[in-house]
């Protein structure tokens, strides 16, 4: 069965449930003095959702692969961004965990 609307992709799901979990995780005391790294680690989360959204519009199947390719760029910003935050002991074991967890299942989709 194919998808019918954006709402039935999976890669789009992911990606906006990624969006809303990376929203959740900066919304802390702990991350969210820096006012950089917040905005960075969201924008990738939403960049990789609307760029699923933007492909899935495009008529031709080579301009939703390249929308794809954007959006697989961007999901791994949140990785990486993700890591970084840990590591700055903004996000705790726990809260890593689940955002690449989500990340992961996003990534897999978009692929």
């Amino acid at each position: 069965m194919s998808a019918r609307n954006i709402q039935e992709l999976a890669a789009f799901r992911l990606c906006e449930e990624l969006v809303k979990a990376v929203e959740a995780a900066t919304a802390h005391d702990r991350v969210a003095h820096d006012r950089r790294f917040c905005h960075q680690l969201n924008d990738a989360a939403l960049d990789a959702a609307s760029d699923v959204a933007e492909g899935w519009v495009r008529f031709y199947p080579g301009e939703f692969g390249r929308f794809l390719d954007y959006a697989l760029a961007s999901l791994q910003e949140v990785r990486v961004r993700t890591e970084a935050g840990y590591r700055r002991k903004y996000f705790d074991a726990d809260t890593t965990s689940a955002l690449l967890q989500l990340w992961a299942r996003a990534d897999k989709a978009t692929r």
